[in-house]
Parts: structure tokens; C-alpha cells; sequence
């Protein structure tokens, strides 16, 4: 998607089955719509899904964000805070090994508050996959 860009992601994940995810995006064009600002959100979503037999496309998060985008997990008292790359490798690793052979990720619901051109995204997310044999 070309004219969104991230400026950061905060996945803030809270509890099994639903997490919440909490991220700001810098967009070009200041009057984009909530149609192209929930494109962002899918078109991550969509890059981190796979099923079984497939890899995910997670080489296409890369062009979502600025060079220096980072994400931000917030799941413990001390955030784990990755660039895309970091963020990307132990995923692959995990598909890869065959550890992970099916995961998806879906939007539950969402509320989106712009400053200028950065749109701050809070959303509460479903996910679910298959990681060493076991469904979650």
C-alpha cells in the first residue's frame, strides 16, 4: 500500500483468544479515509497469515512501514521493542523450523484518532494458528 507508511506499532497482546493491538500510522496524504487507513490494518493482518502448506508474506510489512519503523509488544512490565526485521526473522524461523505451520490474525473492532498525518490505531484482534502440532 503505497501511500500509508508506519510509524510505529505497539501489539499490546492481552489475553488468549483476543489481544489488543495499539499502533501509529504516518500516512502522506492527510485526508485518507478509514477505508484506506483499515487497509494498513489488513494488509499487515494478511502479510503475518498463512495456512498450512503456504508461508506467510512477511517480506510485504517491510513496505508498511518508514525505515525506521519499530513495533512494540506489550505483553509483560518490560516491552519488547523490535524493528521490522526483528520483528519479521523469529517468525520465519518458527516457519521454517515447522514449528509454526498455520497462523491467521483477524480485527475484531477498532478506534482510530488522527493527528495531522499520523493515525494512532487501538484494536482488539483474534488470532489463531497452529504452533508445534498444538491449535491455538
Amino acid at each position: 500500500m503505497s501511500n500509508a507508511r508506519a510509524v510505529a506499532m505497539r501489539l499490546n497482546a492481552m489475553a488468549f483468544p483476543m489481544s489488543v493491538s495499539n499502533y501509529s500510522v504516518a500516512f502522506k496524504d492527510r485526508k485518507l479515509s478509514s477505508v484506506v487507513r483499515s487497509a494498513w490494518s489488513c494488509e499487515f493482518f494478511r502479510a503475518v497469515a498463512f495456512e498450512a502448506g503456504s508461508e506467510p508474506a512477511y517480506g510485504n510489512i517491510h513496505a508498511l512501514f518508514i525505515e525506521l519503523g519499530i513495533l512494540i509488544k506489550n505483553t509483560s512490565p518490560t516491552p519488547e521493542i523490535s524493528s521490522v526485521h526483528e520483528f519479521i526473522e523469529p517468525r520465519r524461523a518458527l516457519v521454517s523450523s515447522g514449528a509454526l505451520t498455520r497462523f491467521h490474525e483477524s480485527e475484531l473492532f477498532e478506534s482510530t484518532v488522527i493527528f495531522g498525518n499520523v493515525a494512532h490505531r487501538f484494536s482488539a484482534y483474534k488470532k489463531c494458528g497452529t504452533s508445534n502440532g498444538v491449535a491455538f
